[in-house]
Formats: C-alpha cells, sequence, structure tokens
C-alpha cells in the first residue's frame, strides 16, 4: 500500500501525537493537525491530505460532523472517525457524513491500519471510476501561489454560512 498524507483533526494533544506515531509506524505522513472543524476545512485546502482523521471527542460533535461531511463532499477526501466506544448517538451522527471508516477509542495500530487502508482503498476506488482528477482537488492543486490563504477564507465563510 502507498503511503498516504494524513492530516488529524483534534483539540487533544495527547490523543493527537499518540495518533500520529501510530501513523508514522504504519508508514504514512501526518501533514498537519487541527484544533477544530474550521481548521480541518482550511488544512485540507491548504495541504491536500489523502485521507483525514477526525476525533469526535476532541471537536464539538455537531462541529467536526460538519466538518467530516464537507470534507468528504466537498473535497472527495475520506474521512475515518474516531469516538468512544459504546457511543450510538455519536455513531449514528457520525454515519451521515459518510466515513470510510469509524474507530473506538483505544483501537490498536492494526484497527488503525485497517481503516486507513479502507480509506485509501475508498479513494482509489472513486479516482478509479471518475472521469478525469477530482475537480475540487484539481483545482486546489493548480491554484496560484500564495492563493491559500484566500480560498481558506472563502470557504471557511461559506462553511459557517452553511452551518
Amino acid at each position: 500500500m502507498e503511503n498516504v498524507d494524513i492530516l488529524i483533526a483534534g483539540d487533544d494533544s495527547v490523543a493527537s501525537r499518540s495518533l500520529s506515531t501510530m501513523i508514522e509506524r504504519l508508514e504514512h505522513r501526518v501533514i498537519g493537525t487541527a484544533a477544530s472543524g474550521e481548521e480541518a476545512l482550511c488544512q485540507v485546502i491548504e495541504r491536500t491530505p489523502g485521507v483525514v482523521v477526525i476525533d469526535l471527542e476532541a471537536i464539538a460533535a455537531p462541529e467536526a460532523i460538519e466538518a467530516a461531511t464537507d470534507i468528504h463532499q466537498i473535497f472527495n477526501t475520506p474521512v475515518v472517525v474516531v469516538l468512544n466506544a459504546g457511543d450510538e448517538k455519536k455513531r449514528t451522527l457520525a454515519a451521515v457524513a459518510e466515513p470510510s471508516g469509524i474507530l473506538s477509542r483505544l483501537f490498536s495500530a492494526t484497527e488503525l491500519g485497517h481503516a486507513l487502508g479502507e480509506a485509501i482503498v475508498s479513494d482509489l476506488i472513486y479516482a478509479g471510476k471518475a472521469k478525469g482528477p477530482r475537480p475540487v482537488r484539481r483545482l486546489i492543486r493548480e491554484r496560484p501561489a500564495g492563493s491559500e490563504r484566500g480560498l481558506c477564507e472563502s470557504v471557511a465563510h461559506l462553511h459557517r454560512s452553511l452551518c
């Protein structure tokens, strides 16, 4: 499996560091961390990760789910959601975002590897079915140098107005 750039969204620095270590041991790259859903959206624009891992326990659930939905639907980027074991209410809410994987807290490196693998494979399958590059990803990659902040602010404004 190819190495993938991964963005972590979660306001818990200890959990984020632990997750980063596990991801790097799986030979993927952590390209950034975001403390909020809006920051995650901006970093998706700026860094175009292959997968985003969102911790629903470290970001307020409504904001995290809205960001996960936007990241998946607008940017066609696979999302893996982390939540507390047995929290069926959040699991049901998370399903709205159509994540590629859902992990219960205290997951193992093997479980993380499987969830990331499923996200990567689903992304490759989508790319294989799509005719040409994903439109939003292509626009982001082809933007003029230095335009990230303006684009990020536009998407953040759109996100706030829709949510």
